[in-house]
């Protein structure tokens, strides 16, 4: 796993030097925005981009949406918001159903890198259609509470 960590770091920070994508003010890091295509949406805060490289999972920052499958996090949001299971899962995929209204399978976006998920081997970073910031869209659906990613967290 911290090979497959140490390679992901080393192919982001190349494609970083490299990327020659759209950058306005709008983004908070214009100096690390590139152009992807979406290749699947997993749920409301996570798709699978191609990079050069090959494809990569993209969790979306600033956001936690509610589970769309049965999984161990789920019991995170049951005591923290108090719904059952089922509920939650509905939640979940709500969220990513509002996302996939937003983004296709095979359409560009950009996306703006914040981060490195080591736990998952993941990319975190912020995604934009058009200038819109698909991350703050998702959050103010209300399937998406608001979840501050701490890089550097062990």
């Amino acid at each position: 796993m911290k090979n497959t960590t140490i390679s992901t770091i080393f192919i982001i920070l190349l494609i970083l030097n490299r990327a020659q994508s759209f950058a306005s003010t709008n983004f908070q890091h214009p100096d690390k925005v590139i152009k992807v295509t979406i290749t699947k949406i997993i749920d409301g805060d996570t798709v699978k981009v191609m990079l050069p490289q090959g494809n990569y999972s993209v969790r979306l920052n600033g956001i936690d949406c509610y589970e769309s499958s049965y999984n161990k996090h789920i019991y995170t949001q049951i005591n923290k918001i108090g719904l059952n299971q089922e509920q939650i899962v509905l939640l979940g995929k709500e969220a990513t159903k509002k996302l996939a209204e937003k983004i296709n399978v095979g359409e560009q976006v950009d996306l703006e890198i914040i981060g490195l998920d080591t736990k998952y081997g993941r990319l975190v970073g912020n995604i934009y259609k058009k200038g819109e910031n698909l991350n703050d869209y998702m959050k103010s659906t209300g399937y998406c509470p608001e979840y501050i990613y701490k890089p550097f967290k062990k």
